[in-house]
Parts: structure tokens; C-alpha cells; sequence
């Protein structure tokens, strides 16, 4: 649908199901390195997206490897459900080390809040807090509104200049995955040769359109399906 072949390197394993992740463990970083090198020396990698990395390890892993592809952080720091997804220790490392190599990266608030060592975001900062991760770390940065309230969902970007990008929040509690969902969208857009801000819309139509589609298989929060 995307018009993009996607690939996949495996930096962690996750017990969960509808309800929220159960357990989490990180790959071996050696055996992340393996898989990166096998990815990145056989494909013509046109953008590449991060999510749950694990461990520090894996995180620098990444970054001594992604080279100039354009890299779409998406900083994932703990499941919805609660479930921590980076090691605490590994924090620094995407702040130094991986987030200066990004195109952009999607945090939420909460996230972002992390990433600018804050205890916490109000949404009406979000703008704020966009242009100030470009400032600390050079990436550009789209904040998502997805946690905020009102009847429209906003996402704040920084582009080398500010922008928001609104849309009817759907109001469904079938929402896991959206930010995988989202970041990947994001790449897709940029791998097919769309411009930053082009991509960044294009994220979140395939969000809004995920969740306005979403479906229950299970007995907890549904997964989203993009159709």
C-alpha cells in the first residue's frame, strides 16, 4: 500500500497481546550488528525507521552502522501498558548518540519530556518542545498529539520552522501500535522521495485512517489496521 518493500531487523522480543505487552528482552546486540550489516550491504535502504532498541548496546549498534540512510527515530521508552522497552542506562546513548544521526524523531510528550530530561510537557508546549529537540540534538521532531485532549489531535513539528498538523481525534481505545504505525508511515513517505513536511502529514493520515479502522481481535486494546 505504501509503494515501499520493508524489512525488518529484530532488536527485541515481546511477550504481549491486545491487552499491553507482558515481558520484554533484548537481542543480543552482536546478533543485532549481524542482521543491520545483512540488511544495509544487500538492500539500497532508501530510509529506515527505529523503535524498541533494548539496550544501549543496540542503540549504538544502529548508530555505527545507519551511515547517511535517513533515519526515522521513533523514540520508544515504555509500552502503553507500562512495560519498560529501553534499558534506563540506554537513555544517554540515544540522546548522544543516535538522535543527532536522525532525520527526525516522533516522540510523544511523555517521551520527548525524557528526551529533554523534564519531568513532564504540558500539550501546549508541544511546539516548544519540538523546536527545543532540534536545538539539543539537530533532528527535526514531530510531537504527537494523540495523548492531548479536545476533539482535534495535533502534532507539533519543527521543520526549520514550526508547524502543526491537526486532525479529528478518533475517539476509540483501540489504539496500540499507533506510534509503530505512525514513524513507519513516516519513512515509507520519505523512502518513496516526499518532502519532511509532506511526510509528516502523510503520517498522520495512515494514523487517523488506522484508527478510525481499527478493529478488537482480542479480549483487551484492539491493534490498528491501516485499510
Amino acid at each position: 500500500r505504501e509503494g515501499v518493500y520493508g524489512t525488518a531487523v529484530l532488536a527485541g522480543l515481546t511477550v504481549q497481546d491486545s491487552g499491553g505487552v507482558r515481558r520484554a528482552e533484548g537481542v543480543a546486540s552482536d546478533l543485532v550488528s549481524q542482521q543491520l550489516d545483512a540488511v544495509l550491504l544487500d538492500l539500497r535502504v532508501a530510509a529506515a525507521k527505529s523503535g524498541m532498541l533494548g539496550s544501549a548496546a543496540n542503540v549504538i549498534a544502529l548508530a555505527e552502522r545507519i551511515g547517511a540512510v535517513p533515519l526515522v527515530v521513533d523514540p520508544v521508552l515504555i509500552s502503553s501498558s507500562g512495560h519498560r522497552l529501553l534499558d534506563e542506562d540506554a537513555i544517554d546513548a540515544l540522546r548522544d548518540r543516535l538522535l543527532p544521526l536522525a532525520r527526525i524523531c516522533t516522540p510523544n510528550l511523555a517521551e520527548a519530556a525524557v528526551l529533554l530530561g523534564v519531568d513532564s510537557i504540558d500539550p501546549a508546549d508541544a511546539a516548544d518542545a519540538a523546536r527545543a529537540l532540534f536545538d539539543r540534538f539537530g533532528a527535526f521532531a514531530v510531537v504527537t498529539g494523540g495523548h492531548g485532549e479536545g476533539e482535534r489531535a495535533v502534532d507539533h513539528a519543527w521543520v526549520g520552522r514550526a508547524i502543526a498538523i491537526g486532525g479529528a481525534r478518533v475517539h476509540t481505545e483501540d489504539d496500540h501500535g499507533t506510534g509503530c504505525l505512525h514513524s513507519a508511515a513516516i519513512a515509507a513517505a520519505l523512502a518513496r522521495g516526499l518532502d519532511l513536511e509532506a511526510a509528516l502529514r502523510h503520517g498522520k493520515f495512515v494514523v487517523s485512517r488506522g484508527l478510525a479502522n481499527a478493529v478488537r481481535p482480542g479480549r483487551g486494546r484492539g491493534s490498528v489496521y491501516a485499510i
